[in-house]
């Protein structure tokens, strides 16, 4: 009862548990193989299986050693509640979400046997082929499926063996059939047929997970030394593969590649012009500057000139002025005291003139005369004056005007200065220009430094797993996987199996790889890549195999309990009430995890175990200040793992391995004892139509691998077809596989030489004339040489394969070993073209030319007869041998390169000789043909100057240019006949002659020199 009111208040109460904050430092968290955390930015390296991976210029990958397991926390996890279509779950956890659609019966596939199987049409795209518009379809084996649903929002618990209805009714059924379009179900009561649009769920009948993860092991690693690789992306799918089917492209198209391309020469091209821009504002600048400084100067010396000339003239004038003054001052002076002389004269005058008056009128006549001329004399001294106060102020007015003048050329110097200190202000605002261009150029090279380069970024990344259940190898863009991980086949994530047994409280049920909330399971220091979230109380038992060895995990509570929660976590076998293999300490707090280190599962004989995980919430005896209640009591079992003997799973998987190889149908392997034999894969990217697949690979070294079988062989067999193929560089050896029949070697037809254009190397073929209606044994006996062979197909046929076809009509003409065209080798292999015919198309390749050349100028021809013929660039005939194709009959149209050097006048005259009914076409250039089988183009520019690389198109104009810089060296996706040019001046190109130029003949290296 405590229990109970604990969990119903924990129920109310866990709401409100705060979630800790995390630091979120960098997109990705990596855990390596050391232990060791990495979180980081910027990925580098996984643009193809087998490089050095660095996250912030730190290594977390290199060939051999992967990462534990790597998280992109920019992404949301799938969730289920958020699907919109259907999904198939197989055993061990993977997912495809998508809509099954019905079986396909077994049957022979582009050269290959490919058994029963379900078509599910993906969600969301999971190939990746080079071109082709047929439907996205994944084939899927339905051995491994544990549960179908069609319709997400109507989820149901799984019940093992059930079919839920689109009605709400459940069948139970004992097995099932798959059909086109409904399913087969056999019940108890009888069989029933279901229509799968009526059906909203399947649960396939309870199937062992170990003996599954064993046939899992005998597909993905059957030497049981490949790593796993899982991989889980934001739109559902989870997929297991290995390190051997594991690929990875820079681009997931070639249509991605080129505006990648065209994007990255966009952005340069932009940055050269602002360069360019930005030296010309320094060179503006510099000049306005220079100006400037020179006119500074200029005004600065005038200024110091007319301020000395002013000052030494106002000098000067004020010098005179003052003379002047003086002077002016003296000859007042003087006239005064001339006119004062003259006065007091005049008085002495008057006295005489008055003595003679009597003395009566003396004093009066004197007075009145005397009063009179000291008013003249006053008068006559005011006028002086007057006459020196105007000389002055006019001699100052003169000063001041000067002053005037001299202030007036000084004001027009300043401002002179002062405009030209404004120009240099807009030199400054020219400065600032130059600034912007600066700013510009250094966010347009970051703008470059992110975009995806030859090798792409983790936007344009493409990775590749085929899991054991698929058919086809599953595509996904690199930006939407949420976790990667990566273990060893005998160390098995405990996460992949399921709970036999369960026991939780109500409403906190454990979650797979999540905590009890949903989120990541992180306790202390530690993020898990794959566990349990439980809350206590909680019982998980699993069944345990007889190749277990021992069991390891790391415990603690969850980090969303903070310093709460008080739990002891048990590791029990077989039974709750047996002694625990472990038990650990009280975990109170998260801050830290305990290891329960390995703990021992080994059992006698055959017999299976239970592996019991129990978290106890110490409902007593806890010590004070620990939670009382079960509230946080939310504990993590952090990868925990199963580790199972590596020699008894060898064994095992050695048995189920041989069944996987579908060309050995009908055919008994024998390994010898003292023989050392290894299993593998190897991705053939041609197969499927160019989507690529992986082949199983064997090798036999010390002893020869044999294959038997006993058959009637019929008239109509007269070949056996070997398909098999060297996984390594070197090829395959004529002495790789051996045939006997009834205990005498059968010597195998010479292999033809492979034809660029081809997809595969041509297969192996023996005989059969001799023993036709005959009951032979047959024995195929790979050479013990330690090679790697691939096996595709055993088969018995009426008529040889194309390649040895083509190689019979070359042999009759001289030229067993020629390298053809793929237009002309499709057209000789037809058989149907006369000898003299197919010597006179030789000899048209021979001299350059090309027979049966298809493009967009063209139009498309039947490979059955001889068509036209393309004289470009490689053509060594001149006007002679062009002139020889008048005799040929068969040659009804030509396609001609201006390139090619032909004359106007041999034109002239092949037209008149050939008729009206001949067809002659001119191109600008050699041009490319349609394309064919995809395959790389590697350039190398071992010039000293940048390139202008250019696909000439089919009507033989230039394309899809970009800038090879001098010494690099590029890879690209092409397709075999496209022709590219490299021209040393991108503007000049069209009228340039070509510095160098090559056709892709499969994979190609272009060496420009």
């Amino acid at each position: 009862m405590l229990f109970v009111n604990k969990t119903v208040i924990s129920l109310f109460v866990v709401l409100v548990v705060r979630q800790p904050a995390l630091a979120q430092q960098g997109r990705y968290r990596a855990v390596l193989d050391d232990g060791r955390m990495v979180s980081g930015e910027v990925l580098t390296g996984w643009h193809a299986a087998g490089r050095t991976v660095t996250l912030d210029g730190e290594k977390i990958a290199s060939p051999g050693k992967p990462p534990r397991w790597m998280r992109n926390r920019s992404l949301t996890p799938w969730r289920v509640d958020s699907c919109r279509s259907g999904y198939v779950e197989f055993v061990g956890g993977d997912r495809l979400v998508g809509t099954l659609s019905g079986a396909e019966a077994g049957d022979w596939s582009d050269g290959m046997f490919v058994p029963d199987h379900l078509r599910v049409r993906p969600a969301s795209t999971k190939r990746l082929y080079s071109h082709g518009t047929d439907e996205e379809i994944i084939r899927i084996l339905p051995r491994s499926i544990r549960r179908v649903v069609f319709r997400s929002d109507l989820p149901h618990k799984f019940q093992p063996g059930s079919v839920f209805l689109r009605d709400r009714r459940r069948l139970s059924f004992i097995s099932i059939r798959w059909g086109g379009d409904s399913v087969q179900l056999l019940l108890k009561s009888g069989s029933s047929s279901v229509r799968l649009a009526d059906i909203c769920e399947i649960h396939m009948p309870p199937s062992d997970p170990w003996e599954a993860y064993y046939r899992q092991i005998a597909v993905l690693s059957p030497d049981c030394r490949t790593r796993l690789i899982r991989l889980e992306t934001s739109d559902g799918l989870v997929a297991t593969g290995s390190e051997d089917r594991f690929a990875a492209t820079p681009f997931y198209s070639d249509t991605i590649l080129h505006h990648a391309m065209a994007r990255r020469r966009h952005y340069v091209r932009q940055l050269e012009q602002l360069k360019a821009r930005e030296v010309q504002h320094q060179k503006k600048y510099e000049k306005h500057e220079h100006s400037h400084r020179e006119q500074i100067a200029a005004l600065e010396a005038a200024i110091r000139r007319d301020t000395a000339a002013h000052a030494k003239a106002l000098a000067g004038f004020k010098t005179g002025l003052d003379e002047k003054l003086k002077a002016d001052a003296a000859t007042f002076d003087k006239e005064r005291e001339n006119l004062r002389a003259k006065y007091r004269k005049e008085v002495a005058n008057i006295e005489k003139r008055v003595a003679r008056l009597p003395e009566s009128q003396r004093n009066s006549k004197r007075k009145l005369y005397v009063a009179t001329k000291k008013r003249n004399l006053d008068r006559l001294l005011k006028s002086v004056d007057r006459r020196q106060a105007s000389s002055t102020r006019r001699r100052s007015q003169e000063h001041e005007k000067l002053g005037r003048e001299l202030a007036l050329k000084l004001q027009q110097v300043a401002q002179a200065r002062q405009k030209l200190a404004s120009e240099r202000a807009r030199s400054r605002a020219d400065t600032k220009g130059r600034r912007y261009y600066l700013d510009q150029i250094e966010a347009t090279k970051k703008l470059i430094a992110a975009l995806p380069g030859p090798e792409g970024n983790s936007a344009t990344w493409c990775h590749m797993v085929q899991p054991a259940w698929s058919l086809d190898p599953l595509w996904v863009k690199f930006n939407t996987i949420v976790m990667r991980s990566v273990f060893s086949p005998h160390i098995v994530p405990l996460s992949r199996m399921s709970p036999s047994k369960t026991a939780s409280p109500d409403m906190l049920p454990w979650r797979l790889n999540r905590n009890t909330d949903g989120a990541l399971l992180r306790s202390g220091l530690r993020v898990a890549g794959s566990g349990f979230g439980v809350h206590a109380p909680s019982e998980l038992a699993f069944d345990i195999p007889p190749l277990a060895v021992s069991f390891r995990s790391r415990v603690g509570l969850d980090r969303v309990v903070e310093g709460g929660g008080c739990v002891r976590a048990r590791v029990r076998l077989d039974s709750t009430e047996s002694r625990p293999a472990y038990e650990s300490p009280l975990l109170i707090g998260s801050d830290k995890t305990v290891d329960t280190g390995r703990i021992a599962l080994r059992s006698s004989g055959d017999r299976r175990r239970s592996l019991i995980l129990q978290a106890d919430p110490v409902v007593r005896g806890y010590p004070a200040g620990a939670d009382p209640l079960n509230i946080r009591d939310k504990l993590d079992w952090l990868d925990p793992q199963i580790i199972l003997d590596q020699n008894r799973l060898r064994s095992e998987v050695r048995v189920l391995s041989d069944e996987y190889v579908s060309a050995w149908r009908g055919w008994t392997a024998e390994f010898d004892k003292a023989g050392d034999y290894k299993r593998g894969s190897w991705h053939d990217p041609a197969a499927r139509f160019e989507r690529g697949l992986f082949l199983p690979t064997m090798s036999a070294k010390g002893k020869p691998l044999k294959l038997r079988r006993r058959m009637k062989i019929a008239a109509s067999d007269k070949w056996l077809i070997v398909d098999v193929g060297s996984a390594g560089a070197g090829g395959m050896k004529d002495s790789a596989v051996r045939l006997r029949i009834d205990g005498r070697e059968i010597p195998a037809e010479k292999t033809p030489v492979r034809q660029y254009w081809r997809r595969r190397t041509p297969p192996l073929v023996f005989p059969l004339e001799n023993h036709s209606g005959k009951d032979a044994s047959l024995e195929l006996a790979q050479s013990g040489d330690g090679s790697e062979l691939y096996w595709r197909s055993i088969r018995t046929s009426s008529k040889l394969p194309a390649e040895h076809l083509l190689k019979r009509v070359l042999d009759e003409s001289g030229k067993g070993d020629m390298r053809v065209t793929r237009g002309l080798g499709l057209t000789l292999q037809s058989g149907r073209i006369k000898k003299s015919y197919v010597l006179e198309a030789l000899e048209i390749m021979r001299l350059g030319g090309r027979v049966t050349f298809c493009n967009e100028v063209t139009g498309q021809f039947r490979y059955e007869y001889l068509y036209g013929v393309m004289i470009g660039c490689d053509w060594k005939g001149g006007d002679k041998g062009f002139a020889a194709l008048k005799n040929l009959r068969w040659v009804r149209n030509i396609l001609l390169a201006k390139d090619s050097g032909v004359s106007d006048g041999a034109v002239a005259q092949l037209k008149s000789a050939k008729g009206e009914d001949f067809v002659l076409r001119t191109v600008e250039r050699t041009p490319s043909a349609w394309g064919g089988m995809s395959c790389t183009l590697t350039m190398r520019n071992q010039t000293k100057s940048d390139l202008t690389i250019s696909r000439v198109h089919g009507w033989g104009g230039l394309t899809q240019s970009f800038v090879l810089k001098a010494g690099a060296e590029l890879a690209m996706h092409a397709h075999e006949g496209q022709r590219y040019e490299a021209h040393a001046e991108y503007g000049a190109r069209k009228k340039s002659k070509p510095t160098s130029w090559t056709w892709v003949n499969g994979d190609t290296v272009w060496e420009i020199k």
